[in-house]
């Protein structure tokens, strides 16, 4: 929502729940979205019904929100990880109800987040092609042609960002650790990554022929790079990516 705000998406298009009304508060008065005294007040008049709900309160705000659904059958677009459109149709009681499941990230405030989008049949193009022009104004957007491609781009979108932090963190903590002044290593951190990915972006080159060719032979990175356990890197990311899916396996039993 602030990422569409920023980007000239009037804030009157919004009207908005939460069930912290502090938080309500906060939104009202730094975003100028109107808010509601609970979700049926909210979907009541909406005809792009956003669900921005944590997988496990999901069931409930649907039976919530069942009556208004099954008389205003507004488009349904639901954020949630592992929640399937079987399930929410189920709770809904609307079999025919048009839903688009989107797998995005956090950097969508700033206009840098990637968002994978997942659309049933009754889902029309006219409004794929409404939502493909709003998720791009937020970053990078696709759809995919099956629901269950979801569940592994929960990690590779929705988590990756942590995973990218991390490292980024333990960058900075080196450069710390070496006598570089922390602002100075928080900025080089921040801008080395930005630097990087826009290499790697516009680059023709893959990753691996990318990192070889700044890796100068006998050259400082070449010899550091000697003490970098390379293999056992790659394997760790293999295995958050499995824990990944393992704990969506876990949510949906």
């Amino acid at each position: 929502m602030r990422g569409w705000i920023l980007r000239g998406v009037s804030a009157d298009k919004f009207i908005i729940s939460n069930r912290s009304k502090d938080k309500l508060k906060h939104l009202q008065n730094t975003l100028h979205v109107s808010v509601a005294v609970d979700n049926c007040a909210a979907a009541t008049a909406a005809p792009i019904l956003i669900l921005g709900i944590k997988p496990q309160y999901m069931e409930e705000v649907c039976k919530e929100l069942k009556e208004i659904v099954q008389e205003k059958k507004p488009l349904i677009i639901s954020l949630a990880a592992v929640t399937e459109i079987k399930d929410l149709s189920e709770w809904f009681g609307v079999p025919g109800l048009p839903v688009v499941r989107a797998m995005t990230n956090t950097p969508t405030e700033f206009g840098k987040g990637t968002t994978a989008l997942y659309a049933n049949a009754q889902v029309s193009e006219a409004q794929k092609k409404e939502l493909s022009a709003l998720f791009s104004q937020v970053g990078y957007s696709f759809w995919v042609e099956k629901e269950e491609l979801l569940d592994p781009l929960t990690a590779a979108i929705g988590s990756a960002p942590a995973y990218f932090l991390l490292c980024m963190e333990a960058m900075q903590k080196a450069a710390i650790a070496q006598g570089i002044p922390e602002t100075i290593a928080k900025k080089i951190t921040f801008n080395v990554a930005a630097g990087t990915a826009a290499l790697a972006e516009h680059s023709q080159a893959d990753l691996s022929a990318l990192r070889k060719g700044i890796t100068t032979p006998q050259g400082v990175t070449e010899f550091s790079l000697k003490n970098f356990p390379l293999d056992e890197f790659i394997d760790a990311f293999r295995m958050v990516y499995h824990a990944a899916d393992e704990r969506i396996r876990q949510l949906k039993n």
